[in-house]
């Protein structure tokens, strides 16, 4: 089994644990689980078309804005500071017209993709920062079982790793090494597959403590 394979079926992982808790959890986490789902169906699809041998970059592309509009706004509910929420959902907004705009007025997908995951990424590792710093402040439960807190740690994960990713594969393309780009995608495969273990550790842990609190 490669990599990537592997990396796809682990999506399945937070989204059977949202399948089985989805009425167990807290109403954040019931909607992050939507949000699983959502995502569990496209990456399918996009799977689907790799193997067909037509291009997916599409719908990896609209993924990425749903990803970063889901998750900016699930963060953005646990972030305790009004006047902040508001400049992020600003921001969000501004991310989400920018980028019809640059898609109704003919830029190239494959430049839309690339600048947007970069961006995607600064906007998520500075929510899921601020939110690693609060909940990990929360003396009200144990750190290691704060959902939020995990989230928040996946997020940070995730997109850290994504945002270098993407730059190292940008310079060691331009130099053709092409052995070496495969080896640090396999690691941000790698690197996925721990982020969404921690997404359905999180999903459980929003049971439990709904569970624990009746």
């Amino acid at each position: 089994m490669t990599f990537g394979l592997a990396s796809f079926i682990s999506i399945f992982f937070p989204a059977i644990s949202g399948a089985i808790f989805l009425n167990r959890t807290n109403k954040l986490f019931k909607y992050f689980s939507y949000f699983i789902f959502l995502i569990c169906g496209l990456e399918c699809i996009a799977n689907y078309l790799f193997y067909a041998h037509q291009s997916n970059l599409m719908i990896y592309t609209f993924s990425l804005l749903l990803e970063t509009i889901a998750l900016t706004l699930i963060l953005n509910r646990s972030i305790k500071n009004s006047f902040l929420e508001k400049v992020i959902v600003l921001a969000l907004l501004v991310y989400i017209i920018s980028f019809f705009y640059f898609i109704f007025y003919g830029h190239i997908i494959t430049e839309i993709d690339s600048e947007y995951r970069m961006i995607t990424c600064v906007l998520l590792i500075f929510l899921g920062g601020i939110t690693f710093i609060q909940q990990s402040k929360n003396m009200e439960v144990h750190i290691l079982t704060n959902p939020m807190f995990i989230l928040s740690f996946a997020v940070l994960l995730y997109y850290g790793s994504t945002l270098f990713v993407h730059g190292a594969l940008h310079i060691i393309l331009a130099k053709s090494f092409s052995l070496v780009a495969k080896q640090i995608w396999n690691a941000h495969s790698v690197i996925n597959i721990i982020t969404n273990i921690l997404f359905a550790y999180a999903i459980w842990l929003s049971y439990r403590q709904k569970k624990l609190s009746l």
